[in-house]
């Protein structure tokens, strides 16, 4: 699937507050991708105060459908990067 272009990780930047990851998992979701592993970064993480870093694994058609996931989280307040590939 990460060959494919199907399976990616994103790291996306939420902040520290109610609701906001339930927000980041509808996105993806309304975009299509489906979550298949989630890890959330607070205590370590390189972000600002009241902030967390949120490490998503996600199951798409294509890459297109990666960028157009990432493209939607960015336009509602999600700073999100693609992480590289290691499968």
């Amino acid at each position: 699937l990460v060959r494919q272009g199907r399976l990616a990780r994103l790291r996306v930047t939420v902040p520290d507050q109610p609701g906001a990851l339930a927000r980041l998992t509808a996105i993806i979701a309304q975009g299509g991708g489906n979550i298949v592993d989630l890890y959330h970064l607070r205590a370590f993480a390189h972000v600002p105060a009241k902030s967390a870093e949120v490490d998503v694994a996600v199951e798409t058609r294509d890459a297109g459908q990666v960028d157009a996931i990432v493209r939607a989280l960015e336009a509602d307040g999600f700073p999100a990067r693609r992480m590289e590939a290691t499968g």
